[in-house]
């Protein structure tokens, strides 16, 4: 039997273009024109081969280092992202971190512009507190909400992470107000833990009583769906964001935040499903565990798997960022 062996090594060549809120990623390995598919690819450095039958038939040598870390590039996006079409910004640093490791790569002129946006994250233009706020905004309180303003109209969620105490809740607070003053009025979820759940309720009072609050806790909650047809926030616990699953899933949302988010650290955790499943514009976590100790990292990253289908920006005052 004739068995044809390219000359040419197998190489990757991806195409990278994007939309308003998601990157698409065409990924291939060819060798002279002839196409290998990623199966094939992983069988063959599987079984330690250096040899990879093409599409066509022939074979052709493989680097099973080079195609090894793009293969594993590849499988993270995907399984952070959950899918395979239309990425959400939130793999926008994988992804490019992939283009480093691809010789051949085309972005489009979308994608180019929409990584420069992410990148060019000091240049992020100030915004005025919203005249409804009855607070005074620190610096990095003001950087922060601005922050936060940018990556709503980057059509994407985000963290907070900073020490307990530097106002996080404030600026959540403050986005939600500018968001209802550019938009339409739209019903937004913050859960937290039930100890933290009247401290929210007081700082909305305190300093944007034009938000109308249902906190939704008690035996008697259920009573007060109705009241959800006008509010503007919703207040509830991890606990019931398990018991009450179905009703919160049904809820038309703009924004899910998460308080001290470090609730979520197990992502096979009933909580950290049950978040997943919400249904939001945009999402927003908060953590209060800058200290990076392995615990604090496990949930950083389970809440930057949480913040899909947008996007995952994070900002933290350990990068000069109020929180």
């Amino acid at each position: 039997v004739d068995v044809t062996i390219r000359d040419d090594s197998v190489t990757p060549q991806v195409r990278v273009s994007s939309g308003v809120d998601w990157l698409n990623l065409d990924m291939k390995f060819e060798s002279g024109g002839a196409v290998v598919s990623e199966d094939e690819l992983r069988a063959c450095l599987e079984h330690g081969r250096r040899l990879v039958r093409l599409e066509d038939g022939t074979y052709a040598p493989i680097d099973p280092e080079k195609v090894g870390d793009v293969l594993t590039r590849m499988a993270e996006i995907y399984a952070t992202a959950g899918i395979k079409d239309k990425l959400p910004l939130s793999q926008a640093g994988r992804v490019q971190d992939l283009l480093k490791m691809v010789a051949n790569a085309k972005v489009s002129a979308s994608a180019k512009t929409l990584f420069a946006k992410i990148e060019d994250i000091d240049e992020i233009p100030n915004v005025a507190k919203p005249r409804t706020l009855k607070a005074d905004l620190r610096p990095y309180q003001k950087d922060g909400f601005s922050w936060l303003v940018f990556l709503h109209e980057l059509n994407s969620g985000g963290i907070l992470a900073d020490d307990m105490g530097l106002g996080k809740t404030v600026q959540a607070i403050a986005l939600l107000l500018w968001a209802k003053g550019k938009y339409k009025r739209k019903l937004n979820l913050v859960v937290a833990p039930t100890s933290v759940v009247p401290n929210w309720e007081r700082e909305i009072k305190k300093f944007a009583p034009g938000l109308k609050t249902v906190v939704w806790q008690g035996p008697n909650r259920s009573q007060r769906a109705p009241d959800l047809e006008k509010a503007d926030v919703m207040i509830t616990s991890y606990a019931l964001l398990r018991r009450d699953e179905e009703l919160l899933q049904g809820l038309d949302l703009r924004y899910v935040i998460l308080d001290e988010a470090q609730h979520i650290k197990n992502p096979m955790s009933q909580t950290a499903r049950s978040a997943k499943k919400l249904s939001s514009e945009r999402r927003l976590a908060l953590t209060g565990t800058p200290r990076l100790s392995r615990s604090a990292l496990r949930g950083r990253s389970t809440a930057a798997t949480w913040i899909p289908p947008s996007d995952c920006g994070r900002r933290s005052s350990r990068s000069s960022c109020g929180a």
